[in-house]
């Protein structure tokens, strides 16, 4: 069988769009709509652009087929390594349709499933407390906050006027360990909460 065969509950789960959904000639992708694909890697061209930096070309297999996905420096520089790893994973991102070009999505987001289900699972609020709104920590969490976009609420608690607050623009965030664990260690684990 397909090494992603096992896979198939959880896709239809979570509504994974398919490569051949966004490829078919008759496909009803819209350009720069948001999909979500669950599959492996068949194949990865890395290219240096003219700024010196690392981006990729990835070939994602699923069950119906393959899609190029294009990982910019930015996107890769984050996720090289849940690409190293054998298993399935997740890619958010945009479809972009050209003409007399096959679609292709523009990867934002590339997680392992393990921390997509878990994320997912957790569905619930993130937690930080700090000391007030001028606390110098607040702009290096906004950048970690805006660095691991997801689907989860953050709320902000601040010691001296003892009330929640939303961060500016109300980001929503992935619940994956990387981000926990950078958001622990500047703020201290007793101040970060999952609930």
């Amino acid at each position: 069988g397909h090494p992603l065969e096992q896979y198939q509950p959880l896709a239809r789960k979570y509504r994974m769009d398919t490569a051949a959904g966004i490829t078919a000639e008759e496909s009803r992708v819209r350009d720069r709509q948001q999909v979500r694909l669950l599959g492996m890697a068949a194949g990865r061209k890395l290219m240096t652009t003219k700024a010196g930096d690392t981006m990729c070309f990835l070939t994602l297999e699923d069950m119906t087929g393959a899609v190029e996905v294009l990982l910019f420096p930015a996107v890769y520089r984050q996720v090289s390594g849940v690409l190293q790893g054998e298993g399935p994973f997740v890619v958010e991102g945009r479809v972009s349709l050209r003409e007399e070009e096959s679609a292709k999505v523009l990867a934002e987001r590339v997680v392992s499933l393990a921390d997509f289900q878990q994320t997912q699972a957790s569905g619930g609020t993130l937690y930080l407390k700090l000391h007030s709104q001028n606390d110098r920590r607040v702009p290096e969490v906004l950048r970690l906050l805006a660095e691991y976009p997801g689907r989860m609420p953050v709320k902000l608690y601040f010691s001296d006027d003892g009330k929640y607050h939303f961060p500016p623009g109300r980001p929503l965030v992935s619940g994956e360990k990387a981000l926990l664990e950078k958001l622990s260690s500047l703020l201290g684990e007793e101040n970060v909460a999952l609930r």
